[in-house]
């Protein structure tokens, strides 16, 4: 008998970033013992007990350990089990929540006075760049997860600054 199964259905992602069991794979009851091994691209460790029963035959427990991140959102788990010549699949998909990401952009630090069409995803600066629009602008996202701040510091200059010169060879 062979079965796998989520930790959890919803994984949380802690700033903490400590490793845990996200899936269970097991082999129960087997004679001669089954093999458990894990496919996938996370980057995790399987770890294995064995339990020897009465009647005989084992029973294989791998649990896939991994430190859950934004970057292991929707991945798949595939264990495989071997049973004499027999393979056994079976996948999960990992569901991990985690605090929102924060990108500030926009501000290529050359904002000139009189520049038009300041703008990103959040702020919309109407009118031409003026002396007032210099300052620190703090974007603060939070979810049930969390809180990520990003940070800007706008200079404002009185002219546009001449592109980096560039050697030719």
């Amino acid at each position: 008998m062979t079965r796998m199964s989520l930790t959890s259905p919803t994984i949380v992602a802690r700033a903490q970033k400590r490793p845990m069991t996200v899936a269970t794979c097991v082999a129960a009851n087997g004679k001669p013992q089954s093999v458990i091994k894990w496919e996938t691209r996370l980057k995790g460790n399987p770890t294995q007990q064995t339990t020897q029963n009465a009647n005989g035959t084992s029973t294989i427990r791998s649990n896939y350990v991994l430190i859950p991140s934004r970057e292991t959102h929707k991945q798949k788990l595939t264990c495989v089990v071997t049973y004499r010549n027999e393979k056994i699949t079976d996948s999960v998909v990992l569901n991990v929540q985690y605090e929102p990401d924060v990108k500030i952009e926009g501000f290529d630090g050359n904002w000139y006075l009189n520049r038009q069409n300041v703008k990103n995803n959040t702020l919309f600066f109407k009118g031409p760049v003026t002396y007032d629009l210099a300052g620190t602008y703090v974007c603060d996202a939070t979810n049930g997860i969390g809180t990520r701040t990003g940070i800007v510091d706008v200079n404002i200059t009185g002219r546009l600054r001449p592109p980096a010169a560039s050697s030719a060879r």
